[in-house]
Parts: structure tokens; C-alpha cells; sequence
């Protein structure tokens, strides 16, 4: 996916992860780029002014992102709080990004429209959705899922009356020794390695491929007893 995001090595003239609509397992191994417009265009996903700020001045972890997109393509429509503006000045900025040490976390207000208040039940939306989130495992699981509801045995389920209003999801801080881990499967290269391999890859021609039939090619015709011709078993 990295490579289809360079312009370079595609389908030609197509980009086939833009055909449709992302699967779970796409949007889990997608890149926080192209998280980031997804998340925005999706209808599915309901943001207030202050999160869709932040996404799109790149300001919301990638965890976070895949979380809602998966959330969305799972068919449960999340309506989400807990993303504050970020600061204004580019020194707010630098210092609230060197703090690094509380937790990424978000809540759930809603779920298909459904308030999460009043209506954390078993089998409501907001106990399919929590149950989703505690389907992801690795480095897309969160650190905890906090609600009204009790999951026993699943590790990171908590429950709280401080959860009565909305689901809340927690992720291990950014400078975590996990986060560092899950920033080096982001993305191997830095994006200055990033800017040199495409710009390498650019210098590479495209293949000819001819759609006839080589010299070489041997007919594959039905026989009269119905085998193929061609020689040898398949």
C-alpha cells in the first residue's frame, strides 16, 4: 500500500484500494495517510469540528484512526468525542507533542446514531461495538475499553460508572516502548528514505508485456474425450 500511495507501481491508471470500500483487513494495514482522508470522507464516522481539525492537520494517532475506520466498515457508525483542539501556536504544539507520557484515548458518544447513554445492554450497539474492539489484537488492540458492561476474561475490559455517557478507549502512550514498536511497522523508512526510493522507483521503466500469445506458448484445447491437450497431469 505504501507503494501504491507513490504513484509508481499500480494497476495502470487505477488505484485498485480506491475502487471500493476498504475491508477490515485493508484498513488495519493502512498507513496513517490514508487513513487520514478516509476518516474524513467517511460518512460513517462523526467528528466534531475540533477532531476533524485534528485529523486533518495530522495531530491524531494512527491507532486511533484505524480504530474508527474499522469501527465504520464493521457497519456501526461512531460517533466520537474526546479529540480537543489542538494548540494553536506551533510552541503549544512542540510542547504538548514532548510531553508524551498520558495515554492516546477517545470515547464513543454514540453508535449508529444511538446514544452510548441509557443504552449499554447486552446485545445493544454499544456492546457489538466494544465487542468488535476486543477482536483487534496486536498493536491495533487498546490498552482498555471502559463501559458500563462486563467482558470477563477479555484482557483491557473494564468496567466504570465514569463510562455511563460513552465508550472510552484508551492506547499505550506514544512514547511507550509499544507505540515505538508499533511507529517502526508503521512505516520502515523515514520519510526522507521514502522521498529517495520513489523518486528511485520513477527512474525504473515500465515492463512491455505483449498480450498475444508467445512463439513459445503450446495451444490448451479440449480433446474429443475431454482432456486438455498440453501433455502431463494437472
Amino acid at each position: 500500500m505504501a507503494l501504491e500511495n507513490s504513484s509508481v507501481f499500480h494497476a495502470k491508471g487505477e488505484n485498485p484500494f480506491l475502487a471500493t470500500s476498504p475491508t477490515v483487513g485493508q484498513v488495519l494495514l493502512e498507513s496513517k495517510q490514508q487513513l487520514e482522508p478516509q476518516v474524513l470522507h467517511d460518512k460513517g464516522i462523526h467528528l466534531g469540528s475540533c477532531g476533524r481539525q485534528d485529523v486533518q492537520d495530522g495531530q491524531v494517532d494512527k491507532r486511533v484512526l484505524a480504530m474508527l475506520e474499522y469501527l465504520s466498515v464493521s457497519g456501526l457508525r461512531p460517533t466520537v468525542g474526546g479529540l480537543a483542539c489542538s494548540p494553536a501556536t506551533p510552541a503549544a504544539q512542540a510542547a504538548n507533542a514532548g510531553a508524551g507520557t498520558s495515554d492516546v484515548s477517545v470515547t464513543i458518544t454514540a453508535i449508529n446514531g444511538m446514544p452510548v447513554a441509557g443504552h449499554q445492554t447486552p446485545g445493544s450497539a454499544a456492546d457489538t461495538a466494544v465487542r468488535r474492539l476486543l477482536m483487534l489484537q496486536g498493536l491495533s488492540r487498546p490498552k482498555k475499553i471502559v463501559s458500563l458492561m462486563s467482558y470477563p476474561g477479555s484482557v483491557g475490559a473494564l468496567t466504570s460508572n465514569h463510562a455511563a455517557d460513552a465508550i472510552q478507549i484508551a492506547f499505550v502512550a506514544p512514547k511507550s516502548a509499544l507505540a515505538k514498536v508499533a511507529g517502526i511497522y508503521a512505516s520502515a523508512l523515514a520519510p526522507a528514505q521514502w522521498t529517495k526510493l520513489i523518486a528511485r522507483l520513477g527512474e525504473i521503466p515500465d515492463p512491455t508485456v505483449s498480450r498475444k500469445p508467445s512463439s513459445a506458448a503450446i495451444p490448451d484445447s479440449p480433446t474429443p474425450g475431454g482432456e486438455r491437450s498440453g501433455g502431463g497431469n494437472h
